[in-house]
């Protein structure tokens, strides 16, 4: 029974491992071109290249710049909780294995004592 919950725990923390991946590529993926929109955005605000031939434009991007701004805010929330997780499961399996080891060192020690 011990060797199954074992293999379960190791298969629980690949798991998460393989999320930690995920969510930092995606990190990449998403703020990349999350990123250019909102610099074309703020162009747009800003009137960069010139004025705009209509006002309504200057509300458009206006909109996607708070839209864009907002979405990159959800996506570093998303990407700091997935970030806590991984950290708070590597700390927990470090802390079992060394737990673990000082059980088989004391239980050594015992087996050692009740020998000599």
């Amino acid at each position: 029974m011990t060797e199954e919950l074992v293999t379960a725990k190791e298969i629980a923390e690949s798991g998460n491992d393989a999320k930690s991946v995920f969510m930092a590529n995606m990190s990449h993926e998403l703020h990349s071109p999350l990123n250019a929109i909102i610099g074309f955005a703020e162009m747009l605000k800003k009137e960069a290249l010139g004025p705009l031939a209509t006002a309504r434009y200057l509300d458009y991007g206006h909109d996607v710049h708070v839209s864009g701004k907002h979405l990159l805010s959800i996506i570093n929330t998303i990407l700091d909780l997935a970030k806590t997780e991984g950290v708070a499961s590597r700390t927990r399996s470090r802390s079992n294995r060394y737990r673990s080891a000082a059980r088989g060192m004391l239980q050594r020690h015992a087996a050692t004592r009740t020998q000599g």
